[in-house]
Formats: C-alpha cells, structure tokens, sequence
C-alpha cells in the first residue's frame, strides 16, 4: 500500500482503529506520530490465519510496526500493520445489543441505533440515562397534553410558528429529549433549530412545554437543568396532579417563575399575545384558553 502524505498515514490508522474496536482481537497502540514517522505496538496476532494473496506459516507476533515516508520509501506500512487491517476487516463483531432498559447509561449515537430497532414510542436520554415513561392516563396526560396541542398549534399557525409535538430534539452529546410539545421559530425567521439528515430535530426551541405528573421530579430537576443549559427561552411545566402550571422565563442564565396577572393569565415574555389562562386550563375549558389568546 503506498501513502504519498502524513495525512493519508493518519487516515489509514484512524481507519484501523475503527475496525479493530468492533472485532474480537485486541487493539493496537499509537506509540507515536510526529512528521514523516509512526510507530505502532501490535498485540499477539495469528499472521497464518489471515494471507494478503500469499500463503503465510502460522506465527503469532508482539512487535512494533514502523513506518516512515520519505520520498523515496513511500510503503509506510510493514506486513504485520497491513495484517493488522486485514484481520480486522474479517474478525467477526462483537455481538451489539438491540434493547435499552430504563436507566441504561448510553451516549447518544448508541441510544439513537438501539431506539431505531426497538418497538417504542417514547423514550429519552436526559444527561446520558435512559428514561423511559410509565403508561399515560387519561386525565393525568393525554387530556392536558391534547389542550397544550391545541393552544399552541393555534398560535403557531396565526403568527407564522412552527409547533411540534412529542418530537425527539438532540439538545447535546447526552440529551435526547421528547418534550410534550416544543413551540419556536423556523430558522428562516431566526430560530434555533434545525432538522437533521435523520428527521430529527436539533438545537434549542424558544419553548417548550412539559405535563408532569409521575415525572415532577425529573421534568422540575434533570430536564430543567438540560434545558437552561442549552437555552430554551421558556419552559412550562404542567403538574397535573398538583393542579399547578409553572412557566419559567431565562433571565442571565437562570430560570425566573413568572407569575400570572389578577386574572389567572400568564403572558410569555418571548412571544407576543402569547397568554395561558391558567384557571380554564386546569378546568380543560378549551373555548375559555383560545379565548384567551385572542383578546
């Protein structure tokens, strides 16, 4: 194999590493790369089980690999480096696991693969753990989340918003999380969010709402905390068994409570003639709440 350039030994080992780490055999060392030199440490390796079109005796090696380019000794690499690649190559994977659990610890990329193969329809990754709901009743859930649905599907569609519901956002390299309903800007119109190659959306909304019932402390905790981080502007909590609505504004890197008026109403302070009356929600008196948006 001939290399004309450091970066092209780079590759190759970059490339190796990635092969090797999803077979069975052991991974190799980077002793050093600096200019025109590398060097590797190979681990005990079986070079008759592998050929590269020549037949070889078997002989196991522990050695140290070097390469060096110069322009006129461009194969960088010894035979047992290209060994190496090859036994890689055709060392069968490790076995990958299908499933996550609640409480799994996983990065992201890995949460992402195994949802993809899983029958789920709600599961989150908040700070690098696996959160996974428990059944969703009625009136603890589904009717509250239809209201927010309708409240802020309403908005959006007279001021030109997107609103989108039980969506996964990628908030960072350990935050996937699925909120009840996310209201915010396309990017067009200086929003901060994007969707990516997958369909999944990614950055931080303006806001974003949660109905909390068996999930207080974490909605009020761990999620608080991923999404002040990541600056969402506003982010509403309805606890549903409290019969209580907490709406909080980012004030210099903080979450501030805001409180409603003498009427029951809160008003965002990030989007105009947004206003929740709180008292006909709890009531799930929707005609009172899209009233309220249009006074």
């Amino acid at each position: 194999m001939l290399r004309n350039s450091e970066e092209e030994i780079v590759g190759e080992w970059k490339e190796m590493s990635a092969a090797v780490s999803t077979s069975n055999i052991q991974r190799p060392t980077l002793i050093f790369q600096r200019k025109q030199c590398f060097a590797v440490r190979i681990p005990p390796l079986d070079v008759g089980r592998w050929t590269l079109g020549v037949e070889k005796p078997s002989r196991r090696f522990e050695a140290i690999t070097v390469g060096i380019l110069t322009p006129r000794h461009r194969e960088a690499h010894t035979y047992l480096f290209q060994a190496m690649i090859t036994a890689a190559r055709k060392s069968p994977p490790r076995e990958l696991s299908r499933f996550f659990e609640n409480g799994d610890m996983l990065t992201l990329p890995e949460f992402l693969r195994r949802y993809d193969l899983m029958n789920v329809k709600r599961a989150e990754l908040i700070e690098g753990v696996v959160h996974m709901p428990s059944p969703v009743r009625i009136m603890k859930h589904s009717a509250p989340d239809g209201l927010v649905h309708i409240w802020l599907g309403t908005y959006a569609a007279e001021h030109g918003l997107e609103m989108y519901p039980n969506a996964t956002v990628l908030f960072d390299a350990e935050n996937a999380l699925q909120p009840d309903a996310i209201l915010c800007s396309t990017p067009r119109k200086g929003g901060r969010v994007w969707i990516n190659q997958d369909d999944l959306l990614c950055g931080a909304p303006e806001m974003v709402v949660e109905i909390s019932a068996s999930s207080v402390s974490i909605d009020l905790r761990d999620k608080l905390r991923v999404y002040r981080r990541n600056g969402v502007s506003e982010y509403v909590v309805w606890r549903t068994e409290d019969r209580e609505i907490d709406w909080f504004v980012l004030e210099d890197g903080q979450y501030a409570k805001l409180a409603a008026d003498r009427h029951g109403r809160i008003h965002s302070r990030i989007f105009k003639r947004l206003v929740l009356d709180t008292n006909a929600a709890l009531k799930m008196d929707k005609a009172k709440v899209l009233a309220a948006l249009r006074r």
